[in-house]
């Protein structure tokens, strides 16, 4: 009679796996969809993504998947090979990477030369968008911006954020474009400062 392990370590709770606790159980035809990124995902958005799934009875899950830059490629070489993968999420510094591994890209993740979100089309092809754009879009007309024709001074955006933000921006039709990425973003004096001289 085989004794039953008493040592196993105790299964970890509260965070993403309160929000698994609620999905179970998944069927084998999941849809699974995947976040890469370095070592700071958001392990709470994915929560509150997981526990909308349950509570709409979606047979789907998203999960975290923590990727160095140097087994990048080799990772969604392999999650491609995964039948029930249906789509990720990609955090910078991988969202130009990506690109190689895309069989098509919306207007928009051209003009930025990236892509944020990824998901498997019927084919099972690869497509690329990039979903700040409409969340800032969307954010701009909720305050009463609009963008067109607009003289736009980028202070602080770095790396791939800035390059998207101004991809959205241009697609609004400013008129112009500009950036700093020395300035302090917290000093709002100087800020307000450098724009007056701007006029």
């Amino acid at each position: 009679m085989t004794t039953p392990r008493t040592d196993r370590p105790t299964p970890p709770t509260g965070g993403l796996f309160s929000a698994l606790d609620h999905l179970m159980p998944l069927s084998p035809e999941a849809r699974v969809f995947c976040v890469l990124g370095p070592d700071d995902i958001d392990v709470d958005a994915i929560d509150i993504i997981n526990k909308r799934f349950a509570g709409r009875g979606k047979d789907a899950i998203w999960l975290p998947m923590r990727v160095a830059a140097e087994t990048f490629d080799a990772v969604v070489k392999t999650l491609d090979l995964v039948q029930n993968i249906a789509g990720m999420a990609i955090h910078d510094p991988y969202q130009a990477a990506i690109l190689p591994h895309l069989d098509h890209l919306s207007p928009l993740a051209q003009l930025a030369g990236a892509a944020d979100v990824v998901r498997r089309t019927a084919d099972g092809q690869w497509e690329g968008d990039i979903a700040l754009f409409d969340a800032f879009r969307r954010t701009l007309r909720a305050e009463g911006v609009d963008a067109k024709g607009a003289r736009v001074w980028l202070v602080g955006a770095r790396g791939m954020l800035g390059t998207e933000v101004e991809a959205s921006l241009r697609s609004q039709g400013i008129e112009s474009f500009s950036t700093d990425l020395e300035l302090d973003i917290t000093d709002i004096d100087t800020i307000l400062d450098f724009a007056n001289h701007r006029e």
